[in-house]
């Protein structure tokens, strides 16, 4: 169940561009992956990559990708976006714990040569990572740019961390962030 009025964000907090902005100080795409793929009776988690700019005053989540799909079409998908994306767009990719991780973000090191690709440690309650990116929103300084990806976020974003998941806000948060 999900408390009156929403949760930790509310959907009204987020506006919606019609189009891209061309005045960004940087941008970072942030990976949280899951890798895992949707069978029946099963709700996995999702692979998120989500693209941040931080812009003159504000902020804007440029684009969303949200995949449930095998490690081998995620390494795919990533190294396609990172083209798409350019050079000048940071990565990050947070790390799961353990030699899993630790081999995973190796592997994804070689795979992106020539990115600003760097590993993120997820230390701390979730909430309190979220909260900065939040409070720019709360604050009316967060910009979506339309997409097809943008009602699932906002559904996503507006349930945490009552939902069954919370992949999108991980994946803003840590570009944000960054």
């Amino acid at each position: 169940p999900i408390p009156s009025g929403g949760a930790m964000a509310k959907r009204e907090w987020f506006k919606i561009l019609d189009y891209r902005l061309t005045s960004a100080i940087r941008r970072v795409r942030c990976w949280d992956l899951a890798a895992t793929e949707a069978t029946d009776g099963r709700d996995p988690d999702w692979t998120v990559g989500t693209l941040v700019a931080q812009c003159p005053g504000m902020w804007v989540v440029e684009n969303v990708i949200r995949v449930r799909t095998t490690p081998g079409a995620v390494d795919s998908l990533m190294a396609q976006t990172a083209m798409m994306d350019g050079r000048d767009v940071r990565i990050r990719e947070f790390r799961d714990p353990g030699q899993a991780g630790k081999s995973q973000i190796a592997s994804h090191t070689k795979m992106l040569a020539g990115y600003d690709f760097a590993e993120l440690s997820q230390t701390g309650e979730k909430s309190l990572r979220w909260r900065p990116f939040l409070v720019q929103a709360e604050a009316g300084n967060v910009y979506l740019v339309k997409g097809p990806w943008n009602e699932d976020w906002l559904y996503e974003m507006s349930t945490i961390p009552y939902g069954s998941h919370d992949d999108c806000a991980d994946s803003v948060a840590g570009g944000f962030n960054t």
